[in-house]
């Protein structure tokens, strides 16, 4: 009938409200049909249908001089229904080559006639998807001289002897032999047939996919394939069904893998959330931070990556009161312009430099009465600090930048 049947289901990933990134596959013998993408919701109720219709298949019969047969059309995977055989005067019918199948095959086939004369015996040989060897006959007489059997072939196989109907090895035929043989092929499956694994991530530009790993390997006919399911940093491991390995080597396994999307959380000391931003992981980061009259934003905590990195994150902005921040340009007249015992705080921010620290250290034993508390913490540029702050007495407490490595007696 026309209906359609449920083959399979993926299970995608996507933000809500954006289109879905469905796609269709090809499958021998069905031809996909258009489908639209839907928007997707926010419960996890999305789905996409995807229909393929079976392709109508056509079987053409050459009669090798024997009378006509019609040819045969039907949906691929249908039973074929029983072709009428062909006649031939003086003549045996004995097959249609390539083997009919039962059902319609995936394309259009022609098939041919064989005949035998009507006084000789019959070989029939059973090669269960091989292929016959053009120098076996198909049939002899009494007269015949001894017939060396051939090796078929049969990709993906290695043929290991003819057995007759008694299930005993052949290799040859005698002379003065009489009556219809059967022969049946026997093989084993090789162990080297070859399959591609194809491993696809998502862009972070739109919701294709782009190779990005190839494996080449091997495994024995008709067994399933052993695919390695492979871990990408900042993406989905998604299932994967092995298959079948075809005796050609045309197995082909695409593994796609779904970016991450990831959720950057931005507090202030005290924890409190004044920002989040979601986006695929490996996609740029634009972050605002918050103006505050009173407070001027001085460092991250945790400097936020350029791009969204593998797994959600928190990260935390450091603000200091904006009367206490002083630079390389005005912490000597801050320092200076200090009134009473204090102490006073005293926040050096931005790049300083040896001349920095020497405008520090004099403002200091000039407004020796103004006990000061130095934060030098969030200042870069100057990991040696050559000066020291003798009869700074009135130094009550100093922090050094993060990346101080030296400093001299």
């Amino acid at each position: 009938n026309d209906d359609y049947t449920l083959f399979k289901t993926e299970t995608l990933f996507g933000k809500a409200n954006d289109s879905t990134q469905a796609y269709s596959f090809d499958y021998e013998g069905f031809t996909s049909l258009y489908f639209d993408q839907q928007t997707i919701k926010n419960d996890n109720s999305t789905e996409v249908n995807i229909y393929y219709d079976r392709k109508i298949i056509t079987l053409i019969f050459n009669s090798n001089g024997g009378s006509s047969v019609s040819s045969v059309t039907g949906k691929y995977g249908a039973t074929v229904t029983k072709i009428e055989t062909p006649i031939k005067e003086g003549y045996t019918f004995v097959d249609w080559q390539p083997t009919l199948p039962t059902t319609f095959p995936a394309q259009d086939t022609t098939y041919k006639a064989r005949w035998i004369l009507e006084s000789d015996y019959l070989i029939t040989y059973n090669l269960d998807g091989g292929e016959n060897s053009l120098e076996n006959p198909i049939s002899f007489n009494i007269e015949t001289d001894t017939i060396i059997l051939k090796k078929p072939t049969k990709q993906g196989y290695t043929f290991t002897g003819w057995i007759n109907e008694d299930g005993v090895t052949v290799t040859k035929i005698p002379k003065g032999t009489t009556g219809n043989i059967t022969l049946t092929a026997t093989w084993t499956p090789n162990s080297n047939t070859e399959y591609i694994v194809e491993y696809y991530c998502q862009n972070i530009e739109n919701n294709e996919y782009t190779l990005v790993d190839v494996d080449a390997k091997t495994g024995t006919t008709d067994s399933l394939t052993e695919a390695e399911i492979k871990e990408f940093v900042g993406f989905h491991t998604p299932e994967v069904e092995q298959q079948t390995i075809n005796a050609d080597g045309s197995t082909l396994i695409q593994i796609f893998y779904e970016r991450k999307i990831i959720t950057l959380t931005f507090v202030n000391e005290e924890g409190v959330v004044f920002d989040t931003l979601e986006g695929k992981y490996g996609a740029p980061i634009t972050i605002e931070v918050p103006s505050n009259s009173d407070y001027t934003f001085v460092k991250w905590q945790e400097t936020p990556p350029e791009t969204f990195p593998a797994e959600n994150q928190s990260y935390t902005a450091i603000w200091i009161l904006t009367d206490l921040i002083s630079t390389a340009a005005t912490v000597a007249d801050d320092i200076l312009s200090l009134q009473g015992e204090g102490p006073h705080d005293i926040v050096l921010v931005g790049e300083i430099s040896y001349e920095t620290i020497q405008t520090i250290v004099e403002a200091m034993r000039t407004n020796v009465n103004a006990k000061v508390n130095l934060d030098l913490e969030l200042t870069t540029n100057y990991d040696y600090i050559y000066t020291t702050f003798y009869d700074c007495t009135n130094l009550t407490r100093i922090k050094l930048p993060e990346n101080t490595i030296h400093i001299s007696q």
